[in-house]
């Protein structure tokens, strides 16, 4: 891909890691997360909670991992000069 490809696809899924990183914060303050349909609050089940917060840990930090591979590869693209 060439760099603007590159930069397109870095600035999109940069976007959604900064709004994963903000929903995971945001269910961390509230002590709620919708799941589905249905919203899932610490005070109803703690353990529970807690295993949904770690699964959405595990998708916000793919998210942002692959926003870091993106920018890396549009480093590479600029420095390669495609």
């Amino acid at each position: 891909m060439n760099k603007k490809k590159w930069l397109r696809v870095a600035l999109i899924i940069t976007a959604v890691a900064l709004y994963r990183v903000y929903t995971y914060v945001h269910h961390i303050q509230t002590g709620c997360m919708q799941v589905g349909a249905h919203q899932r609050c610490r005070f109803e089940n703690a353990a529970n909670f807690e295993g949904l917060l770690h699964v959405d840990l595990l998708f916000t930090c793919g998210w942002v991992a692959g926003a870091i591979l993106c920018w890396l590869a549009f480093m590479w693209s600029r420095k390669k000069g495609d």
